[in-house]
């Protein structure tokens, strides 16, 4: 009972976030959304979501449709076409619905392409997390716990490369 508000009010967060990743997921059937955000003078990144997948790619600011003065710009249009634009489509296609997280690397920048669903699912396990009952534990449970991070960490630095 100490923090049951802060409880709340994160939980609350939570399930916001899942209903607006919920909404993007179903308006992403017929609509492309892109925000363009500058983080810098030479670089910005682009946001898209469309056909079940957020992506996340970074620009250099000579191809942005931002002006100079401003820092970000939003932009929604209907899609029919059955592949994706985001990325590169001639040689990734269009991501699946079912995929996972995918990471590009490139020379000089990363993409990240996530499906909506994972998002959903994340947000509402951290939307969960604060009211699993937390008990005392001991050295040998953070011992466990730290080489479980450890070896998962492992393991996705191993299938990235």
């Amino acid at each position: 009972m100490r923090f049951r508000n802060l409880r709340i009010a994160w939980s609350v967060m939570s399930g916001i976030a899942c209903v607006l990743i919920f909404a993007l997921w179903l308006r992403g059937h017929w609509a492309r959304d892109q925000l363009f955000v500058r983080y810098s003078a030479s670089q910005f990144l682009w946001i898209v979501s469309e056909r079940n997948t957020l992506s996340f790619v970074p620009r250099p600011a000579s191809n942005a449709p931002v002006a100079p003065h401003s820092r970000w710009i939003f932009k929604t249009a209907r899609t029919s076409a059955k592949k994706s634009t985001v990325g590169y489509p001639d040689r990734y296609g269009q991501l699946p619905s079912d995929s996972w997280l995918r990471v590009f690397y490139f020379s000089n920048r990363m993409e990240a392409h996530v499906p909506h669903w994972m998002l959903i699912a994340f947000f509402s396990i951290v939307g969960l997390i604060p009211w699993l009952p937390f008990k005392r534990y001991s050295l040998r449970t953070l011992l466990i716990a730290t080489t479980l991070v450890a070896a998962l960490l492992g393991i996705i630095v191993y299938a990235m490369r």
